[in-house]
């Protein structure tokens, strides 16, 4: 539980190191030692000495600074050994405990993770004050002066650390009950409010349905209504055609049927008066024909229908086949038309009245006339 750091020099010692100077030292005696031992060497070998002294002084000076090199590097080399040796296994009245190092500060914001530095600096703390307990304020142990044993020691150690392991496991477990309980409270509070706020969405895409129906009704009575006005003002506009073509028709039948010389002094005449007759009697028709294709054709008779129509005037007007024709004719469709008008005016008046609360609908109101009474008898005339 400790960690190594710089040991404090030893009381009594000089803060510079002479030892340079002394080292320097000794290797120049050296290296002069040896340099003279082998000169005296090379000076009895014969082939060194035959090539003179520079020769002898030479090979005495290059072994010198060989050994000198060899012994600086071997004491370097110890050196090195022993300040590695120092530094994985330094000693114990020079070790810092741990709590005396600086602790971090814990991540702000999380209570577990600053409850387990706190934990673990207070174990610290309590290890390191066991170990200064069981070591005699920093002797070694073992020593006589009422100090405990290492055996003791390590027994006071592997307890504290068997304890350290406990509250571990049990920070652990408490950390992941914490977990789970948030856990479950979430997924409560997400049931609870699905619970809350289904049956309001349902609701509101009840209303929303309803809101829909309403609006199609709505827009169902909009066009109806809608229809209701086109109608009413177009049964206005027809009224008034419809009196016009019958007030014009009328006039001109009063003149055919009378066919007076006065009036008509060739056939020619009687003929073009007669084609303006039959183009209001078959407007009259159209009109009442556009609120139903029921209406019949004003001018659907048969023969025999024209065979009853009754007598004709006995003038030059009528002398061909084709003008008695024309005449029964005229006489077969206005007594028609005559049935056909009141109908038909009593129709239109209903459909340009505006609509009444609880009165009937466009398609309860009576059916334009399709039918009219049967001829007169043969003979008759409609004035």
């Amino acid at each position: 539980m400790f960690m190594s750091q710089e040991f404090p020099r030893p009381a009594g010692r000089p803060t510079g190191a002479p030892a340079t100077s002394e080292a320097a030292w000794a290797l120049t005696g050296l290296w002069a030692g040896v340099a003279t031992v082998m000169g005296l060497a090379a000076a009895t070998i014969e082939p060194i000495s035959d090539l003179g002294r520079g020769a002898v002084v030479f090979a005495a000076v290059g072994a010198a600074c060989a050994v000198a090199l060899a012994s600086a590097a071997m004491m370097f080399g110890i050196a090195a050994a022993l300040a590695g040796w120092r530094r994985f296994k330094p000693l114990l009245s020079h070790a810092v405990p741990v709590s005396a190092l600086p602790v971090p500060p814990p991540p702000g914001g999380n209570p577990i993770l600053e409850e387990l530095v706190a934990g673990l600096a207070a174990q610290f703390a309590r290890l390191d004050k066991k170990f200064e307990a069981a070591t005699g304020s920093g002797a070694a142990p073992g020593r006589d002066g009422g100090n405990a044993g290492p055996d003791q020691m390590r027994e006071s150690v592997a307890h504290a650390a068997q304890r350290f392991m406990l509250e571990q496991g049990a920070l652990e477990a408490r950390t992941k009950a914490e977990a789970e309980s948030a856990e479950l409270r979430s997924k409560a509070r997400l049931n609870a409010l699905a619970e809350a706020v289904l049956p309001r969405v349902n609701t509101l895409n009840d209303d929303v349905a309803r809101l829909r129906r309403a609006l199609a009704e709505g827009e169902a009575r909009l066009r109806q209504f809608e229809q209701q006005v086109f109608d009413i003002l177009r049964a206005r506009d027809a009224g008034d055609a419809l009196r016009r073509l019958d007030a014009e028709a009328s006039a001109l039948f009063d003149k055919l049927f009378d066919a007076d010389e006065r009036h008509y002094d060739a056939a020619a005449a009687w003929q073009a008066d007669y084609a303006l007759w039959k183009s209001r009697i078959n407007t009259f028709w159209d009109i009442l024909r556009g609120y139903s294709t029921d209406v019949e054709q004003p001018f659907a008779v048969t023969n025999a229908d024209v065979g009853r129509a009754g007598g004709i005037p006995d003038t030059a007007l009528f002398v061909t086949q084709d003008m008695r024709f024309c005449y029964q004719m005229m006489v077969v469709v206005n007594e028609r038309h005559m049935n056909f008008r009141e109908n038909a005016f009593s129709f239109n008046a209903e459909k340009a009245k505006p609509p009444q609360p609880g009165a009937a609908t466009a398609q309860q109101l009576p059916s334009p006339p399709t039918k009219t009474r049967q001829p007169a008898a043969s003979g008759s005339l409609v004035a």
